[in-house]
């Protein structure tokens, strides 16, 4: 048995990490395996780059002021999906960026002095991107 779902929405700078866009913000909501919601949590994620294509996301400039980075939300990113069924609308465009992003953190984490290494250490061995990106790809 799990501990529930996970429904996650993601937006981003772009449709492609691959072209280096970013996640900017997080959505999800904890939902029982009896289908009530337990919580939601939220949060713009500063993407250290242009915002992409403001009409689609309506996220600005100003939003950003003292968001959090990826680094800093993935370890509380990792615990609210941890333990659940992930669910998506798009769930190949989450897995993608999802995974991009915690592969971002493991090559940051070998490059010396760099502020995500913490972040890492705490995401180790438990990236949801993972995961997500197996259940999508069966």
């Amino acid at each position: 048995m799990h501990n529930g779902y996970a429904v996650i929405d993601l937006e981003t700078t772009g449709l492609a990490p691959s072209y280096g866009h970013r996640i900017i913000e997080i959505g999800i909501v904890h939902v029982t395996p009896d289908g009530e919601v337990e919580q939601t949590f939220e949060t713009v994620v500063n993407p250290n780059r242009d915002l992409g294509p403001v009409h689609i996301h309506r996220l600005r400039g100003a939003d950003m002021d003292g968001a959090p980075s990826f680094a800093d939300v993935a370890g509380d990113l990792a615990d609210r999906l941890q333990g659940r069924v992930v669910v998506a609308h798009n769930a190949s465009f989450e897995a993608r960026f999802l995974h991009a992003e915690f592969e971002r953190l493991q090559r940051l984490r070998h490059r010396p002095g760099r502020r995500a290494r913490g972040a890492r250490r705490r995401t180790r061995h438990r990236s949801p991107a993972r995961r997500l990106h197996r259940l999508v790809a069966t």
